[in-house]
């Protein structure tokens, strides 16, 4: 019985050496952007100067799940889920 308890003790030691090396690899490997990112752009006839304004349009659908009032942790949020609880039961609203 003590040497299925090491087994199983070992088993569990690998699993979770190996999920906190991956969280730690993927914690390192992140991608963080600079402040200020430089563009090389290869075609085009038009430039904008500092103190232009420019508009773009983005669709981040990834967030389809959260309302306009939630945040998000990734984004300096702190909730992870939603408060109503009707966005994640499934039921339309």
């Amino acid at each position: 019985m003590k040497k299925f308890g090491k087994i199983l003790g070992g088993i569990i030691l690998g699993i979770v050496l190996i999920l906190l090396a991956a969280v730690a690899i993927l914690t390192a490997l992140e991608y963080r952007p600079d402040q200020i990112e430089t563009l090389n752009t290869t075609s085009g006839k038009q430039s904008i100067s500092t103190g232009d304004s420019m508009t773009i349009l983005t669709y981040n659908t990834g967030y389809a799940g959260l309302s306009k009032d939630e945040d998000f942790f990734m984004d300096g949020g702190s909730k992870v889920m939603p408060e109503c609880a009707v966005w994640t039961s499934g039921k339309s609203i």
